[in-house]
């Protein structure tokens, strides 16, 4: 008869076989002691069930990584939003206390850049009347523009300003 270790190590489903044919009264703390070597043998994962987990893995892995180019789009819009709103809240604040150049003659500029926002960002000031209001008050609107995508993107504020007689 084979070495009963050699059979286990070589085929344990055999020799878990024999093991459980044999149990008898004093026999039995010692299958329980081999049922649980054998036990380990069994542990583990199968190559099917690592592909599985792989698969779900580069699955979730493809989705997130997706979501990166509208997470960087998003903030890159939402730095650009900041800046020309602040750019624009700057101009106005400046026509109204008078800093600004445009707040003396009251003359439409274009492709103006603003000490404070260097960089690639330009406005176009336009001064209009409005009909039936004071003649000192004046429709402003500065569309700021700044280069996107081999373009050239553009948003355009508004606000009513009452300048002096001069």
């Amino acid at each position: 008869m084979a070495n009963p270790l050699k059979i286990r190590f070589i085929c344990p489903q055999i020799q878990d076989k024999k093991m459980t044919s044999n149990e008898t009264g004093n026999n039995s703390n010692l299958i329980r002691k081999e049922y649980r070597l054998n036990k380990k043998a069994y542990a583990g994962f199968s190559f099917l069930e690592i592909l599985v987990a792989l698969m779900i893995l580069v699955f979730g892995l493809t989705a997130i990584f997706g979501l990166f180019g509208a997470a960087t789009y998003s903030h890159r819009r939402s730095i650009n939003d900041e800046i020309i709103s602040r750019m624009a809240t700057t101009i106005f604040s400046e026509l109204e206390s008078g800093q600004h150049p445009a707040s003396l003659d009251l003359q439409n500029r274009n492709n103006q850049k603003h000490s404070q926002f260097p960089g690639i960002y330009t406005y176009d000031l336009t001064f209009s009347t409005i009909a039936g209001t004071e003649p000192t008050t004046r429709l402003v609107t500065v569309a700021i523009k700044w280069p996107k995508g081999g373009s050239t993107a553009s948003e355009t504020f508004q606000t009513l300003l009452i300048f002096p007689l001069q």
